[in-house]
């Protein structure tokens, strides 16, 4: 998790406590939480292999949580080489 108290993030697979080492499976549920001020995004996923395909979940705003409606992120990889990044 991040080191700033207002913006932060942890992803883990549903079910693992974080000292216990699991051995990952082929396709796993993930969960994300992403503090960005008073806002939190709350979502679930389905890992395939080292990807997942899309995080649906909650948009909640301040210290309650208040909910304030839903949201989908769908990762993608860069389309160009980390050496064609470089200046």
């Amino acid at each position: 998790m991040s080191a700033a108290p207002n913006l932060a993030w942890e992803a883990s697979e549903v079910g693992a406590s974080p000292d216990v080492r699991r051995h990952l499976t082929a396709s796993s549920r993930v969960e994300v939480r992403l503090v960005m001020g008073s806002w939190v995004l709350e979502g679930t996923g389905e890992r395939a292999g080292l990807r997942c395909g899309a995080l649906r979940g909650r948009v909640l705003r301040g210290t309650d949580e208040e909910f304030m409606g839903s949201f989908e992120l769908r990762p993608s990889l860069l389309a160009v080489a980390d050496a064609e990044l470089q200046p």
